[in-house]
């Protein structure tokens, strides 16, 4: 609407809609049968903001298009993502496998306080 609330044209309208995902973690709602999380396992439960926040910086940082974080509440186990548009990873993976090297072999190197017995990371059928 504008200021004298009068409708705008879809076209008008389309480069300011933005989207958000908000992330709550609840332990009443963990339904997953995956064994407690092992920093130094890439497909090991990982939950809550502690992890998620330090994975979306990584990825960021390795390059890969990664939706801003607005807002986390470590205390309320929350967070609040922008919400991209295009497609997964995996498309992305699929349209140009040689576009995502260095994303991926930044990503499969150790890091932080798991770094000295972290394995790489490597595909595995769950």
């Amino acid at each position: 609407m504008t200021g004298n609330r009068q409708p705008r044209p879809v076209a008008d309208l389309q480069p300011l809609a933005r989207a958000a995902i908000a992330y709550v973690w609840s332990p009443d709602e963990d339904y997953g049968d995956l064994p407690d999380a092992d920093p130094r396992d890439s497909f090991s439960r990982a939950g809550g903001a502690d992890l998620f926040t330090p994975a979306h910086d990584r990825l960021t940082a390795a390059g890969v298009r990664t939706g801003r974080l607005l807002h986390v509440g470590p205390e309320a186990a929350a967070a609040v993502v922008e919400d991209l548009p295009g497609g997964s990873l995996e498309d992305a993976l699929r349209r140009d496998p040689k576009g995502a090297g260095p994303a991926l072999r930044e990503l499969s190197e150790p890091c932080g306080p798991c770094a000295p017995a972290a394995p790489p990371l490597t595909a595995r059928s769950r």
